[in-house]
């Protein structure tokens, strides 16, 4: 979160811990076609991690989870932000070949969506939250692209004049895609991943 994600940049760990919804958490690996009721005991999760309503694709995301903004949260309001984390083996899917960024923008955009509807209750634009889409690639990166991490974001353009609308109003949908390669000895997100996919964990604890 501190090295990836803006509203915790400067965060201490114990400060975006304190932040994490841990009844949130959720992983693919507890995704069932048993009906809910009989798997309730075995959940550790508060949120749905597959996505299909009407017509819309079903979707699963890899991990998903609530963590407190704390740049909008104040003493009486609680603003989350929503997280998808996906691991994706290949920068470059194959059958059928598609980019990973767009893959990325579909699945912040419906769990955008999912926050109000039938299936919350809710039909208050205002109560919508930021999400987060964040996938980290671990192989087929091209060499131009190795050891780098983008973040796709909605901004705004003035097109005639100038206006000043609250960037919490339209900032709701980000996808950072991070590109892995060949392991640097510089300190930060490339080597902590590294460290941590192959199990070191003194180094992991010296973060």
């Amino acid at each position: 979160m501190e090295m990836v994600i803006q509203e915790f940049e400067g965060c201490s760990q114990e400060e975006i811990l304190n932040c994490l919804d841990l009844a949130s958490i959720t992983s693919d690996e507890v995704v069932s076609d048993t009906p809910v009721s009989e798997v309730d005991e075995y959940r550790i999760r508060g949120e749905d991690s597959e996505l299909s309503r009407g017509s819309d694709k079903l979707i699963r995301f890899d991990s998903k989870f609530r963590i407190r903004n704390p740049k909008l949260s104040e003493e009486n309001m609680l603003v989350n932000l929503h997280i998808d984390l996906e691991g994706q083996k290949s920068y470059r899917p194959k059958n059928p070949t598609y980019p990973i960024i767009k893959r990325g923008l579909y699945y912040v955009a419906r769990d955008l969506s999912s926050q109000l509807g039938v299936a919350t209750g809710k039909t208050n634009y205002a109560d919508l939250e930021k999400c987060y889409s964040i996938w980290i690639c671990l192989e087929d990166v091209p060499v131009k692209l190795r050891n780098t991490m983008t973040e796709y974001r909605i901004r705004k353009k003035d097109i005639l004049g100038e206006t000043d609308e609250p960037e919490e109003d339209y900032d709701l949908m980000n996808v950072i895609v991070i590109r892995m390669g060949e392991k640097t000895e510089d300190r930060g997100i490339f080597d902590y991943l590294n460290q941590v996919f192959v199990g070191n964990i003194e180094e992991i604890e010296t973060y």
